[in-house]
């Protein structure tokens, strides 16, 4: 084994990256800005993905599924006029809603 190789081999088995130009590799590429930046940058996990994309699937049906709720309890609320949007059932008219106040005898 040639010096060369074996300053190569004890640098990487460390861990440190090669200068620019040796043993003819490409340059590196260095990245710039925070660290912060760097978890944006790397490759979307499949499962990650998959489980927003659901997500996003059952918002959608939810609201659709929350509007036909709405439509359908809007029809069973009265209207302007009072009058419930049924299909006429029976309705007692002797029924008087009031307020009362219990008084008890001394």
């Amino acid at each position: 084994m040639s010096k060369l190789s074996v300053w190569v081999s004890s640098l990487l088995s460390v861990g440190m990256a090669l200068p620019a130009g040796a043993a003819g590799l490409p340059p590196t590429k260095q990245l710039g800005g925070p660290a912060s930046e760097f978890a944006q940058m790397a490759p979307a996990d499949p499962a990650a993905s998959a489980i927003e994309s659901k997500s996003q699937t059952l918002a959608e049906l939810s609201g659709k599924l929350a509007e036909r709720v709405y439509a359908q309890t809007s029809e069973d609320q009265p209207d302007a006029s009072g009058q419930a949007k049924t299909d006429g059932g029976s309705k007692d008219e002797g029924v008087v809603d009031a307020e009362f106040e219990e008084v008890k005898d001394k």
